[in-house]
């Protein structure tokens, strides 16, 4: 082997090493790594069979006069995958951060590969923290990268939104094109809503700038990273989403005004039943309304809560058991979406995207 295309990596090359890894070729050069057998072996018996050489018999290459083992994998996964074992310290443990997914990638597709499960466990854990796969922490992690924008505007005043936004969130596209990578199902979801949030435009990178309030305020994504299967997932998620979203607060107006007129309370106070329904209605019509915009499925009660502070509520929703009932409502609408999440952007294993006969849609 010429050694002249071989370059020692800058970080994990360690002098008293008795092996030598090498990387697949980039520009016609090979990264090597420098280890020691017996610490990596410790981790994966994949590694222990890796490194025993028959007795008796000539190590065939050698490099900085240790044997050579040529891998194939890439530099940049090698030296990310043998950081975190030999340095566990240096993996990222602050959430919501945009280079988060891309300091993880290499693990994500190596650590399995060569069975080093307990690291493996510990990104997975790291990686859905960012895409969590329960509504409950969906909502803490939503309220948690909230005061992280929010903080990141004060701390950078003088930058654009989106410039002080970008560095304190991770990129779904990015997210969705490392779980299809790494076969890692069970953060899409989270994922794919989270980019519906941002995405709409050019599908290239973009900009995007919401009104004062909004779940996310500016943000930025690389839309050229989906393959085009899941660009069809995102725009059917998108209108799914809005069909679903239409119906569950229809229903649930509807039963509000129902029930009230059988409630005594309501039956023996002040209160026209007709207008009180009438009020409800035009409510729940720009709150609905709102929310598509919005895009704010998921959140639907921070969009109740504004539209209660800032409207009349004597004029727009004076009837105080038809407002409490509408409002206990919408906790199940965001659990019943958020269950449906996989469905609406077919995520699920029987889905397939070339099926276009499967755009009806079941609204039960």
């Amino acid at each position: 082997m010429n050694t002249e295309q071989i370059r020692k990596d800058s970080t994990v090359y360690y002098p008293n090493g008795d092996i030598v890894l090498l990387s697949v070729p980039e520009d016609d050069v090979r990264t090597a790594f420098k280890v020691d057998k017996v610490f990596l072996s410790r981790f994966s018996d994949v590694f222990q069979d890796m490194f025993e050489f028959p007795p008796g018999q000539a190590v065939r290459e050698v490099y900085d006069e240790v044997p050579l083992v040529q891998m194939q994998d890439s530099a940049v996964h090698l030296r990310q995958f043998l950081l975190a074992l030999y340095k566990p310290y240096s993996l990222p443990t602050k959430l919501h951060h945009q280079d988060a997914v891309d300091q993880v990638k290499g693990i994500l597709i190596l650590a399995p590969k060569y069975q080093v499960e307990d690291l493996y466990k510990h990104v997975m854990d790291l990686f859905e923290a960012d895409w969590p796969t329960t509504f409950d922490d969906w909502k803490a992690n939503a309220a948690i990268r909230q005061t992280t924008l929010e903080a990141s505007y004060k701390d950078r005043p003088d930058e654009m939104e989106v410039e002080a936004a970008d560095p304190c969130v991770p990129d779904p596209c990015v997210a969705i094109a490392l779980a299809r990578q790494c076969n890692v199902t069970s953060i899409l979801p989270a994922a794919f809503y989270d980019l519906l949030h941002i995405a709409g435009k050019p599908w290239v990178i973009l900009h995007q700038h919401v009104s004062e309030g909004d779940s996310y305020s500016s943000r930025t994504t690389q839309l050229n990273l989906l393959s085009k299967e899941d660009l069809i997932r995102l725009f059917v998620g998108k209108e799914a989403l809005k069909i679903i979203f239409d119906h569950e607060v229809n229903t649930l107006q509807e039963n509000v005004i129902y029930n009230a007129s059988k409630n005594y309370i309501h039956a023996e106070s002040d209160h026209d039943q007709n207008a009180c329904a009438e009020k409800l209605r035009k409510f729940a019509d720009v709150f609905g309304n709102n929310v598509i915009v919005g895009r704010s499925y998921l959140d639907i009660m921070r969009v109740y809560n504004q539209m209660v502070r800032e409207q009349n509520t004597d004029d727009e929703l004076s009837c105080w058991l038809m407002k409490s009932k509408f409002k206990a409502g919408l906790e199940g609408i965001m659990r019943r979406l958020w269950a449906r999440l996989p469905e609406l952007f077919w995520l699920r294993e029987e889905d397939t995207v070339a099926d276009t006969s499967r755009l009806q849609l079941s609204l039960e």
